[in-house]
């Protein structure tokens, strides 16, 4: 499909402007960073953005997943992400309903040439989206480079996963 080979050729591009355009306005943010930490933490995000969204997730995930610190993405841009993945990337995407209508890109799941449709991931509710969302914003993006309270606080005090960070 014509169509859908172009719109690979230029999502990757389109999201990057995306990202350059959204603000860093962060606006009103409807969950709870508490409980999105959770669905982070169950819907595995980490396995490939790493615990501290920097980018380097465990060595045998999937692929180079961006740093979520230093994003430019808006809240619903980052909501959309989530949702529907990201065509030709390793993101998956985590609506129920993603491909089955338009919801999603214009796409329907049958338009998709071979092994070219993101992967599903674990389900969310849009109230999980919104919590992780959330979590993301107050905890990870625009904090810069990692440090040894942060990886503390993400695991726990003493944490082995930390000893690489501590000065």
């Amino acid at each position: 499909m014509p169509a859908l080979s172009l719109l690979m050729s230029i999502g990757m591009t389109g999201m990057a402007e995306a990202e350059d355009a959204a603000t860093p306005d962060n606006g009103a943010l409807s969950g709870d960073p508490v409980r999105g930490h959770k669905t982070w933490k169950k819907s595995k995000c980490a396995f490939c953005h790493g615990w501290a969204g920097d980018g380097r997730g465990h060595p045998r995930s999937p692929g180079v997943a961006p740093s979520l610190r230093i994003t430019k993405l808006d809240p619903e841009n980052l909501k959309e992400i989530v949702r529907c993945g990201l065509i030709g990337t390793e993101m998956p995407y985590h609506d129920r309903m993603a491909y089955r209508d338009d919801r999603c890109y214009g796409m329907l799941a049958d338009e998709f040439e071979p092994d070219t449709m993101p992967r599903k991931g674990k389900t969310m509710s849009e109230q999980s989206l919104d919590n992780l969302v959330a979590y993301i914003f107050e905890n990870i993006k625009g904090k810069g480079a990692t440090t040894f309270e942060e990886c503390e606080t993400y695991f726990k005090p003493g944490s082995r996963n930390c000893l690489g960070l501590k000065k």
